[in-house]
């Protein structure tokens, strides 16, 4: 009997790190265990990184668009000329398949290759909120607004949309996507939270004598790790060191804002990494200080590893509007401290999740999001 075909698309795919690869990766196990026969769709960007075509990764075959690029493919001639080829490359390569897709390009080149009866995992929303888009360079707006449309346009053509919480759905809402979407839950891997703590400091070479917030993501200025560092910079408490794992293009400000305020020897930075759980468990609390999230999967696995969790609240507060979805996920809960987006306030939370520690005060208990998050029920709300 013929296996019955998955495709899951998505413009990036390993050995890229984020959150919608592991999701790709994470749907991939669970769907061959279920007996479907998966195949990965991507492209072989970013360029640099000299991506192969066509490999096996993890007993899975995974098919990469090679991405043009040239002198004359200037935005936006370069994203339509690669999205018609693109639609092009899957209506040779992909097979009839149950089409689960993670961007919005992919979307569209499914569409262009006549597979419309695709499933769309909205990420994030790309429209951001007005004071966002007023901070923007002309060239950084009009790119948004671009892609912008191609996700409305795969929403709108979608058999299906599905989104991680009410948070993505009041975002598109307001960036004028009013098309019918579903709320389903991501997965949460909780073997890989299993490694002893004190194993993974001494790997480490954390220091007892101190207590290590950890920030994990991809660095841009919207994941608000400046105010985590000018934070800690103002306490008077120094037994406190902040650890940020990741790349991007902020990673220079932030060391250089740390080594500014004389604390650089309590602003540990790290690499990107695929063992996040040994960073998970070597740290002593989560900060969560980023702006913008459509869910936030850090925040399911700072659960699974039992960490306290700072947060800024969701809201909008002077000039800056929080659009997170901390709240829906975790509610109010012991060991979970909610602060406003500003440097006092969120140094006041780090004191009082510093002061809890100590004294050993937190009953911390996530055991209702550890059963409630699977992959394998993800994927079996796809297929349903």
């Amino acid at each position: 009997m013929m296996k019955k075909k998955i495709a899951l698309l998505s413009y990036l795919y390993k050995p890229n790190i984020g959150g919608v690869e592991n999701s790709i990766y994470e749907l991939s196990k669970s769907f061959v265990k279920f007996g479907y026969d998966v195949n990965i769709y991507c492209t072989t960007e970013p360029k640099n990184l000299k991506l192969s075509e066509n490999e096996i990764l993890d007993k899975i075959p995974v098919n990469r668009y090679r991405w043009k690029h040239g002198l004359f493919l200037r935005f936006p001639l370069n994203i339509l000329y690669n999205l018609f080829n693109l639609g092009n490359w899957i209506g040779k390569k992909v097979p009839i398949s149950k089409y689960i897709s993670r961007h919005h390009y992919m979307c569209v080149a499914l569409f262009l290759a006549g597979k419309r009866d695709y499933i769309y995992i909205v990420p994030e929303v790309i429209k951001k909120n007005e004071k966002y888009r007023l901070s923007l360079s002309w060239d950084r707006k009009a790119l948004m607004m671009f892609n912008h449309r191609i996700q409305k346009f795969a929403i709108q053509k979608s058999k299906k949309t599905f989104v991680f919480s009410r948070n993505v759905q009041e975002q598109l809402k307001a960036a004028g996507i009013n098309y019918l979407t579903h709320i389903v839950n991501p997965g949460l891997q909780l073997e890989r939270f299993a490694v002893e703590k004190d194993i993974c400091r001494e790997r480490l070479g954390f220091s007892a004598n101190f207590k290590y917030l950890l920030g994990l993501s991809r660095m841009i200025e919207g994941k608000g790790y400046q105010y985590a560092i000018e934070a800690v910079s103002i306490m008077q408490d120094k037994g406190i060191k902040v650890v940020l794992v990741g790349d991007g293009p902020y990673k220079i400000s932030l060391v250089a804002l740390a080594k500014s305020l004389g604390i650089s020897d309590q602003i540990l930075f790290f690499d990107k990494t695929d063992l996040p759980e040994l960073f998970y468990r070597a740290c002593d609390c989560f900060l969560m200080t980023s702006l913008n999230e459509a869910f936030g999967q850090t925040i399911l696995e700072a659960a699974a590893a039992d960490l306290p969790i700072i947060s800024f609240e969701k809201g909008v507060f002077e000039n800056i509007v929080v659009e997170t979805a901390t709240e829906e996920i975790l509610g109010n809960r012991d060991g979970v401290y909610y602060c406003k987006p500003d440097v006092n306030s969120l140094s006041s939370s780090i004191a009082k999740a510093k002061e809890d520690l100590d004294k050993g005060t937190i009953n911390i208990c996530y055991q209702d999001i550890k059963d409630k998050y699977s992959w394998d029920k993800l994927a079996l709300e796809l297929i349903r």
